[in-house]
């Protein structure tokens, strides 16, 4: 129970809770997928869809030594939301140092860093919440200083 209001915003209780929301888990999935293509361990017929920037040209871009992928243009909606549109795109928006290790880590790391990017800043408020549950009797300037004690 995180002794929130039904006003609250979700953000700060996701993060509190280190579950991710429904965007977010679409973008773990298709980072996952990714993953598994950059180490060629996904069925051959996928293999039309990415073009890596390697295969593409042979100079030395920022893009061809981090195992970038070429983005496939889009006009369309439906081409926007496309695998073959979002996951080049989603996978250069990973942090570079999980492209080399292993499945179960990426998985963890990938989804820590979106945790993460939660605000939360109603940490604050859920305390303050609990204590005026637990603390009703106490005046207002010890309820402070019960949340300022739990907080620090």
């Amino acid at each position: 129970m995180t002794y929130n209001s039904y006003k609250s915003t979700v953000s700060p209780l996701y993060k509190n809770l280190n579950l991710l929301k429904i965007n977010d888990i679409y973008i773990l999935e298709i980072g996952k997928f990714m993953h598994k293509l950059h180490w060629g361990r996904i069925p051959a017929n996928f293999d039309h869809l990415f073009t890596s920037v390697n295969q593409a040209h042979s100079h030395a871009t920022r893009a061809a030594t981090r195992g970038g992928y070429i983005w496939q243009l889009a006009s369309t909606v439906e081409g926007k939301r496309s695998l073959k549109h979002l996951g080049p795109k989603i996978w250069d928006s990973i942090d570079p140092s999980l492209y080399d290790i292993s499945p179960p880590a990426f998985k963890k790391q990938l989804k820590d860093n979106l945790v993460n990017e939660y605000s939360d800043w109603l940490s604050y408020a859920i305390l303050w919440n609990y204590a005026k549950v637990r603390a009703v009797h106490l005046g207002f300037t010890d309820l402070c200083l019960f949340v300022m004690y739990h907080w620090y």
